[in-house]
């Protein structure tokens, strides 16, 4: 280490300015009096001529009083050639109230001039209070009597307890210990400032900060009140092992203040986390750090799940990443991070983000957007501020989210919407076959689904939305179908298992065409509807119950117009074949109604089967056509495409533009 000439340390020179009349604030300032007080005792010894070195005591008072605040013991001499006290060896002991010592300053080799009222020395200075609460020490110094500024040159070190020592040093705790290293130490008496210049280490138990100049500001009753670094600020965290750069630090000490504040697009890492702001403040007493001003923070990911909230929790995933991918990336203006006792969460951190918060899984490419973010001790993130969730090609946006990453349950309320392809609900462990190879042919690249409510709940493979919920299957140029109603469940794991809808359920088929070139157009009310889908992504079973309406329209590529059919009951099952959208098995209950342009059945039971074509009618069934009706029947078979029916049992037939017939023998006749 270069040492460096007390006496021409020019940055750290005298700063001019008449002190104030009034009690010294500083005790080191009272060597003043000290050695003016001694200069005097030997005037009048002296008869010109050098003095040999000699032992001496002399006591300094208090300005306008008699009370002893400092008494100097040494040995020197004065020379009156040179207008210079030589000391040898100099203490002085700084008395209180009470007349007790408080503090000890301690040098040797010590020259006073008093044509420039300085004093200098290149060996050792040593200052020490009484109740071991502060030590300074340094090799070469100068001290200023005008204006009782003090320059230390060389291996400076300070050492402050923030409360007495309880045992002796060599027993003692280091917890309240702070300990301050540099090459050089200036005090400015008029602004109570101490500064430290070079090479600048200030540490204690938890934290170490090494930086270029280090300035200490004390109270009127010589407390520490602040600290400031600047240039190449490092604060080293051992019990977080963390360390956080900046350009410049600021440390505030107060009686229920104890912060630290970084400037400069400070940068804080420990083993697994990272962040930067352009501002940082760090509470020391609550252990928070608030970061200020285009904020990232990145975090660990520590399960394979990461941000995949739209992948629900019974799919499969693969192991956590490794490496810098495996983290989550917290932005906002504002972050605050506090600690959590691992009893209160599975994580020991919890976060607070505002203002233009993004959040970045970097593995898988999930992210979500808010004003508002709040991580927790319990894994639950929560996002306010209409925020937008997405992965891949879904999202998720609503008023107020909610995600557990442990068990991936989530919660959106408020103007709720989430939207996925389609095809996502198709894919499974079949996709190889031919039933899934037909389904996904069907479907386009770009369909999806959009599902709107006030509210969705997650959890264990299904989602709950409600109420007021609309779903709309769309491409990228048009609606392909609706659906409406109070509440929609969706029964997830590997793929879709089941939808149950209820509350005034509405489906809306936009036209379609199939591959037998007919257009399709279906309409579905009623109070309830399950479906269940198999593995391979096509209807297994359709359910729909309470004031059932179906209405089919089609149109040939011939027809002019389509041909209508509805159906009304009070509850239809539908059964599809394996591997296909036909129908395998359709039964309608109750009031059963159909009808086919001017043609209808009525019945109690209807069953109807794509491979046959047959619509069998029991309970009752009434047939009514244009020309006239069939009742009375046991059952009545009709087939729509050939306008065929097969009465079974004894009927009645009336009929419009035939006499009245019927193969009822024990019908009375009417006569004319």
């Amino acid at each position: 280490m270069t040492r460096h000439n007390p006496v021409s340390s020019k940055p750290l020179g005298p700063i001019a300015g008449k002190p104030a009349a009034r009690p010294s604030r500083c005790q080191l300032a009272l060597a003043a009096a000290a050695f003016i007080a001694m200069y005097h005792g030997s005037l009048a010894q002296t008869a010109g001529a050098p003095q040999p070195p000699g032992a001496f005591t002399v006591p300094v008072y208090e300005e306008g009083s008699s009370r002893v605040i400092a008494v100097l013991h040494g040995s020197g001499r004065f020379d009156l050639k040179t207008s210079r006290q030589v000391l040898d060896t100099v203490q002085v002991d700084y008395r209180d109230a009470l007349g007790k010592t408080n503090m000890v300053m301690s040098g040797k080799n010590c020259i006073y001039d008093f044509k420039s009222k300085t004093a200098v020395s290149s060996e050792p200075l040593r200052v020490a209070t009484s109740d071991a609460r502060l030590q300074l020490e340094g090799i070469g110094f100068v001290w200023y009597q005008t204006n009782k500024n003090l320059v230390i040159s060389n291996d400076v070190r300070t050492i402050v307890r923030k409360r007495p020592p309880a045992t002796p040093p060599t027993q003692e705790q280091n917890d309240d210990l702070i300990e301050l290293r540099a090459d050089r130490f200036a005090f400015d008496y008029n602004s109570n400032l101490l500064s430290y210049f070079g090479h600048v280490k200030l540490q204690d138990s938890q934290f170490e900060v090494a930086c270029d100049t280090l300035t200490i500001r004390r109270s009127a009753t010589n407390t520490i009140e602040e600290v400031h670094a600047t240039g190449g600020v490092v604060v080293s965290n051992r019990l977080e092992r963390s360390v956080t750069t900046a350009q410049t630090a600021s440390y505030v000490l107060r009686d229920n203040e104890e912060r630290l504040e970084l400037l400069g697009r400070p940068r804080w890492t420990d083993s697994v986390r990272n962040g930067e702001a352009e501002r940082f403040d760090i509470d020391r007493r609550r252990n928070t750090l608030v970061a200020a001003g285009q904020a990232r923070l990145a975090i660990p990911r520590d399960n394979a799940r990461g941000l995949s909230i739209l992948d629900f929790a019974n799919q499969s995933f693969p192991p956590a990443a490794t490496g810098a991918s495996n983290v989550i990336e917290v932005r906002a203006n504002f972050l605050r991070i506090e600690p959590q006792a691992q009893a209160q969460g599975r994580t020991n951190y919890a976060f607070l983000a505002e203002t233009n918060v993004s959040i970045l899984d970097v593995a898988s490419g999930a992210a979500a957007t808010a004003e508002r973010a709040v991580f927790g001790g319990d894994s639950v993130l929560e996002l306010s501020g209409t925020p937008v969730w997405t992965s891949g090609k879904r999202m998720l946006r609503a008023g107020t989210l909610s995600y557990d990453a442990t068990t991936g349950a989530f919660a959106a309320q408020t103007n709720a919407l989430v939207r996925f392809p389609l095809l996502s609900l198709t894919q499974s462990s079949a996709s190889n076959t031919t039933a899934v190879a037909k389904t996904m042919a069907s479907i386009g690249t770009n369909d999806c689904i959009e599902i709107h409510s006030d509210e969705i709940a997650y959890s264990d493979g299904r989602a709950v939305f409600r109420p007021s919920v609309k779903a709309i299957w769309m491409n990228e140029n048009a609606v392909l179908g609706t659906l409406t109603c109070t509440e929609l469940v969706v029964t997830y794991s590997k793929y879709l298992e089941r939808l149950d809808a209820q509350g005034g359920v509405v489906f809306d088929r936009e036209p379609y065409l199939q591959e037998d070139g007919k257009t399709v157009a279906v309409h579905l009310e009623c109070d309830r509807m399950s479906l269940k889908v198999r593995p391979e992504g096509v209807p297994d079973r359709l359910g729909l119950d309470g004031n059932v309406v179906a209405v089919l329209h089609e149109r040939p590529a011939s027809a002019p117009k389509p041909t209508v059919k509805q159906l009304l009951c009070d509850s239809l099952f539908v059964s599809f074949g394996p591997g296909s959208n036909l129908v395998a098995q359709a039964e309608a209950t109750g009031t059963v109604l159909i009808r086919q342009q001017d043609r209808s059945a009525r019945a109690n039971h209807a069953q109807y089967s794509d491979s046959t074509g047959k619509l069998v009618l029991t309970g009752n069934p009434v047939i009514t056509l244009p020309e006239g009706t069939i009742s009375g029947a046991t059952e009545v078979s009709w087939e729509p495409a050939a306008s065929r029916y097969t009465v079974s049992g004894k009927f009645l037939s009336r009929w419009k533009r035939l006499p009245l017939s019927t193969n009822l023998s024990d019908l009375t006749t009417r006569k004319p």
